[in-house]
């Protein structure tokens, strides 16, 4: 008797979990082709029912009489739900009826003159909607309804609306809500021409009309009230067989962010060397009686020194102005100024290319920092900076000394929690006065860092103002206009109101802002002259606390506006001063 081995052998680790891998792979892949699929009938099933509902109710009114056909609330009127909700396979529907005149132009029209009857016959639209997984999908449909003998006339009146984007041009989709107490409340909405006719309108008064779309502005007639006794555009009315046409304005909506502030102010950073409290660094240098001089041992002066003020980082720093010094220099010594900036913790040169010369150092005061501002509206870019000197002697009993030392610079302060006015040029009647009514005319508030955003604001042109202050610059110039679809940005600065003021704004003739121009205001009686550079933010300039001028009595002003080098001057004569005044110099 023999025995035999068993050479058979099971499944390795390895090739199990390989095969349990490709088992799931190959499952996963089926669910999703399967979960794809059912989504897919699903989305199916969920239009067909949609389809239904919809011919069903064509179907059903077409079974109705001609006098009935007609929503409640609608034009023509009847029993019909201008929106109900309907359930079907368990899938929740909204389903929209929508029942108008239609004026056929195979028999002339009325809005033509050619037609007496406009009620030819009425026309039934449906639109069913439904959620499916997060999404509204819809489905519509119509169809005409016309009298089973010879069509007659309605009693009635036709609108004809307009609705027109910013550009002029017809705008399809806008929605039109036609509102009567007790008589209508129905949507129409306006073709490719942006045009809607509404036929067979009960005569009367005070229909309300809204014109609104997504994303757009809102246009509306307004009721006559207290505090608008004279409203343009007023409530519309129907006559009987006559063509009432209106027309509306609306297009996309916009935002405005508004920054205000005071009007930039001057400050300085002075040391007079009291004490060593406004140095960073002191090298071979002391200071000693009111001044900054190289180390003496008791007899001698050292040959070099250096010394570095503290960083001088004002909060809202606007501009740097100049640096200035007072120091003495003995026959033999000598003082050079420097201009440093911190970056990383490390204070630099500000580079010769930003402020030429300041390698090598500055030895005739004042030097000007304005090449500093080299940001847009000529904002600076250095956030902090420092001053330095450099002293040496070639007599060891005589030292170089300074005595104070200045950085000019303007701050641009916000005004956190201010509250001005903010009026739009659309105008929607007048008041009993005779005053015109504004579409958009608030209140707004800035937050605590001066800072406020409207949205969304209807296109417009817009005015801001307060009664306490001035505007002693704008950017841009006020009023500005705001365009459909933008982001607007506007910077104000308002300064206390004085009795009478100037804002001067100079441009070239193209309109466009003349930031390196020089402005002159002067008169002969009672005697002014004054020159400022205008502001390099927009070209502006300001002037309060001036004497009124009238050229009628002889007293107006006179403004010379001219670009370095200054080879020609533009004058303008007869300048009236009387309140808050401004006025536009146009550069040759």
């Amino acid at each position: 008797m023999s025995l035999q081995k068993n050479h058979q052998s099971g499944l390795s680790i390895i090739e199990l979990l390989v095969g349990v891998a490709i088992f799931t792979m190959a499952f996963y892949g089926l669910f999703g082709i399967l979960q794809s699929s059912m989504a897919v009938v699903a989305k199916n099933k969920a239009r067909l029912g949609a389809m239904a509902l919809a011919e069903e109710q064509i179907e059903y009114v077409r079974s109705l009489p001609f006098a009935n056909v007609g929503t409640v609330n609608g034009n023509p009127t009847g029993m019909l739900p201008q929106t109900e909700t309907v359930s079907l396979n368990g899938i929740s529907y909204v389903r929209r009826n929508a029942i108008f005149w239609v004026d056929d132009p195979a028999d002339g029209t009325a809005v033509l003159g050619n037609d007496t009857i406009s009620t030819d016959y009425k026309r039934i639209k449906v639109e069913v909607s439904w959620n499916f997984r997060g999404k509204i999908s819809s489905f519509s449909t119509s169809s005409n309804i016309t009298p089973k003998g010879k069509e007659t006339n309605v009693p009635g009146g036709i609108f004809n609306f307009t609705v027109f984007d910013y550009y002029g041009h017809g705008l399809q989709g806008a929605k039109i809500n036609i509102f009567k107490t007790g008589v209508i409340n129905a949507d129409r909405y306006t073709g490719a021409d942006g045009k809607w006719f509404e036929y067979g309108v009960t005569p009367g008064t005070g229909y309300q009309i809204t014109v609104s779309k997504p994303s757009y502005s809102t246009s509306s007639t307004y009721s006559i009230s207290s505090s608008l006794p004279s409203p343009d555009p007023g409530h519309m009315g129907s006559v009987d067989d006559q063509v009432n046409p209106l027309s509306f304005q609306i297009d996309k909506l916009s935002s405005k962010e508004i920054w205000v502030y005071d009007r930039p102010a001057d400050y300085s950073f002075n040391d007079t060397f009291a004490d060593s409290s406004g140095l960073a660094d002191l090298t071979s240098m002391t200071v000693s009686s009111g001044n900054l001089s190289l180390h003496n041992d008791g007899v001698n002066y050292d040959a070099i020194g250096t010394a570095r003020s503290i960083d001088i980082a004002p909060a809202d720093i606007y501009q740097w102005t100049q640096f200035s010094w007072n120091d003495t220099k003995p026959s033999g010594t000598n003082l050079l100024y420097h201009v440093y900036s911190k970056t990383g913790g490390v204070s630099n040169l500000v580079p010769d290319s930003v402020l030429p010369g300041n390698g090598a150092g500055f030895f005739v005061s004042p030097v000007d920092l304005a090449s500093l501002n080299n940001a847009p509206y000529g904002v600076t870019t250095y956030s902090n900076l420092s001053i330095g000197v450099s002293a040496s002697t070639q007599d060891s009993l005589l030292t170089p000394s300074v005595q104070d030392w200045v950085v000019s610079y303007k701050r641009h302060i916000p005004k956190g929690n201010f509250t001005f006015r903010l009026r739009g040029a659309k105008t929607i009647g007048k008041d009993s006065s005779g005053n015109f009514v504004y579409k958009y005319d608030k209140n707004i508030t800035t937050d605590a860092s001066g800072y406020v955003k409207i949205s969304p604001l209807e296109w417009d042109t817009y005015d801001a103002s307060s009664g306490s202050f001035d505007i002693s610059e704008s950017c841009p110039p006020q009023p500005n206009l705001v365009t459909p679809d933008t982001a607007a940005k506007v910077f104000i600065d308002f300064y206390t109101r004085t009795t009478n003021s100037l804002l001067v704004r100079v441009v070239n003739n193209t309109g466009a802002e003349q930031t390196n121009a020089l402005v002159r205001l002067y008169r002969n009686s009672p005697s002014y002259n004054d020159q400022k550079m205008v502001g390099k933010r927009c070209a502006q300039i300001f002037w309060p606390n001036l004497t009124e001028g009238r050229s009628s009595l002889g007293s107006g002003y006179s403004i010379d506006a001219s670009i370095p080098p200054f080879v020609s001057t533009t004058t303008v004569t007869g300048v009236n001063v009387s309140g808050a005044s401004k006025v536009t110099i146009t550069l040759d």
